[in-house]
């Protein structure tokens, strides 16, 4: 299983409690289809989507989708596997850029 920075655990945590809030069982419906991101991410690293920026970022980035939802996971492979974010897919885009190795 990939390493999680200590904020994307944090917005694991809370965007599982927001959906839980919204329907009672969404939020378990999303730590669901979240591990089953982490678990493609860990069997083959490479097979998320490249993650276009501005600006060059210092490590190559990507993203892997939570199906149904719409998140990503944010991650590097180098130099050692770790989820940066979870992050919505519209909202605050690059806000996770300081979290890069």
């Amino acid at each position: 299983m990939p390493d999680l920075h200590d904020e994307a655990a944090e917005e694991f945590a809370e965007v599982a409690e927001h959906y839980e809030r919204r329907q009672v069982g969404l939020g378990a419906r999303f730590i669901r289809e979240a591990l089953k991101s982490l678990d493609r991410i860990d069997e083959a690293p490479l097979s998320g989507s490249l993650t276009q920026a501005e600006a060059p970022l210092p490590v190559e980035v990507r993203k892997m989708p939570v199906r149904s939802f719409p998140y990503r996971l944010v991650y590097v492979v180098e130099p050692r596997l770790v989820v940066v974010a979870f992050a919505h897919e519209r909202r605050r885009p690059g806000y996770w850029h300081s979290r890069l190795p």
